[in-house]
């Protein structure tokens, strides 16, 4: 909606390979699909525009793949493939679709290739990548350049990366408090704690013995507006930051447990206010 952000569900039946492939990114209202049978194959989904297009292959074996997608700056979207890992960088192939080639490059990460994770999203021309050693790596995709950022707090696989307001934020849980930073100054690393948050913040005036069994885990921010998305057992909840409440929650029942995760990972902020027809 153009409130820019939300929860929908989404009828996939109009893109015939939905049964046959898996979701593996999404980005601003597109997803990329995967099939490894018969043979390897990406597609690129709108399920707002309801089309879609498949990828050529690319040449080498893909371990790990983002989509690169901002409708508010061009309707052109690439893949980046990671296809090898080197110990300070990796070799990729990036599909452009306004060209519609794979090109490789080599990157290097400014750090060893163990400490970089999978938690990556996409912003601004680049992809930022948290590393379990304490920093973030913000991938140019116009110059391949990487530059390396130290983070305020320690990396665990629950921490989390994203855009607020045009700025990088960083989620970060020691297990009962969630901590929520923006980035000031990229060149010295420094940062700013924006918000703190705790179990009791959510489960407002009930018995402490009920708040301690409570587990929520941060989603996304909200990319315009001082709100996060955390998930709770069966719910997902939009917390206002400001006004330090509950905005709105959506159920998801156990028995959609796993339908419910997907589409939590997914499809946050899944339709932009910016609906190009970007696979015409």
């Amino acid at each position: 909606g153009d409130h820019g952000g939300g929860v929908a569900e989404a009828d996939m039946g109009f893109f015939p390979g939905h049964e046959t492939s898996t979701i593996i990114d999404g980005c601003n209202g597109m997803l990329l699909y995967y099939a490894s049978h018969p043979a390897a194959a990406f597609h690129v989904v709108n399920p707002t525009t309801r089309r879609w297009a498949r990828l050529p292959p690319p040449r080498g074996k893909t371990l790990l793949s983002v989509l690169a997608f901002d409708p508010s700056a061009s309707p052109h979207y690439r893949v980046v493939c990671f296809t090898g890992w080197l110990p300070r960088g990796a070799s990729v192939e990036v599909f452009d679709s306004e060209g519609g080639a794979w090109r490789d490059h080599e990157l290097d990460f400014g750090l060893d290739t163990d400490a970089m994770s999978a938690t990556m999203h996409y912003f601004d021309g680049a992809i930022h990548v948290l590393a379990y050693s304490g920093h973030v790596v913000r991938i140019d995709l116009g110059t391949m350049a990487c530059v390396v950022t130290a983070l305020p707090a320690p990396v665990s696989c629950r921490a989390r990366a994203g855009h607020c307001r045009g700025r990088l934020r960083y989620a970060s849980s020691d297990g009962t408090r969630l901590k929520f930073w923006e980035l000031k100054n990229a060149a010295t690393s420094e940062w700013a704690l924006k918000h703190e948050l705790g179990v009791n913040d959510l489960v407002a005036g009930e018995a402490s013995g009920a708040c301690q069994a409570v587990t929520f885990l941060f989603m996304a921010f909200h990319p315009d507006r001082e709100m996060v998305y955390l998930w709770t057992p069966w719910k997902l909840v939009a917390f206002d930051m400001e006004k330090r409440r509950v905005e709105e929650e959506w159920e998801v029942g156990p028995e959609k447990e796993k339908e419910g995760a997907h589409l939590i990972q997914i499809w946050l902020f899944p339709f932009s206010r910016h609906l190009a027809n970007s696979l015409a």
